[in-house]
């Protein structure tokens, strides 16, 4: 069962104890055999979701997903996504915020929504038109925590065999598959240099945040947060 909760270079530090570096490719199983991972639809069983947002700029994409949980939070499912890569005005992506909003309001419970929170003004504004049509939302700032932090728990989700995407959402599925290790730094930094979609894990991730220290509480014996 231990054996089972790590993967690529955590599984070789941690099981077989060889201290090696994060190099190529982060979630190798998952880009290897990623039907293991993908739906063609959402489950019955999502209790509720969670919105995780970044925002783009200078080559990167304004990204937005929907990720569900299972009823005691024993399933992680990305049932949803939002992906936009070329320059658009606020005004615009306010627009295309509430119309993601209402959409996946429409199928699931969704109370929380948790934002970049490097870019206060596109949240003020996103809250405004939440407002103005009556979307009722909590909109936070993201926690941003470590992300390595992010990385292992997901990992960790996939190895146990509780983390799905839902096949409509490609970019989250091309960029779990591209992902890779930053072969220029010491430590383990995930490459973000605008050759790979980090936008898309970084929505997904701040969608989980609030949520990780509880799950590992309940099914793995503790972690951090």
């Amino acid at each position: 069962n231990v054996k089972k909760g790590y993967t690529g270079v955590f599984y070789e530090r941690f099981i077989k104890g060889n201290w090696v570096a994060a190099e190529g490719t982060i979630y190798k199983d998952f880009a290897d055999a990623p039907q293991k991972y993908t739906l063609d639809a959402a489950p019955d069983d999502i209790a509720f979701c969670t919105l995780g947002m970044d925002f783009g700029g200078n080559g990167s994409a304004h990204a937005i997903v929907c990720t569900g949980y299972s009823r005691g939070l024993k399933k992680i499912i990305v049932v949803d996504e939002y992906y936009r890569k070329e320059v658009i005005s606020p005004l615009q992506l306010e627009r295309d915020t509430v119309d993601f909003v209402r959409r996946c309001k429409s199928k699931y419970k969704i109370t929380d929504m948790y934002c970049d929170s490097a870019e206060q003004v596109l949240i003020k504004g996103i809250k405004g038109a939440l407002a103005r049509e009556k979307i009722p939302i909590n909109v936070h700032n993201a926690r941003k925590g470590v992300i390595i932090d992010r990385i292992r728990f997901t990992c960790l989700m996939m190895a146990a065999g509780r983390f799905f995407v839902v096949k409509n959402c490609k970019h989250l599925i091309e960029a779990f598959s591209g992902a890779v290790w930053d072969g220029k730094k010491l430590d383990d930094t995930r490459l973000d240099d605008g050759s790979v979609n980090i936008d898309s894990l970084d929505a997904f991730e701040y969608s989980i945040e609030p949520y990780m220290k509880r799950i590992l509480q309940l099914y793995f014996g503790g972690g951090r947060e």
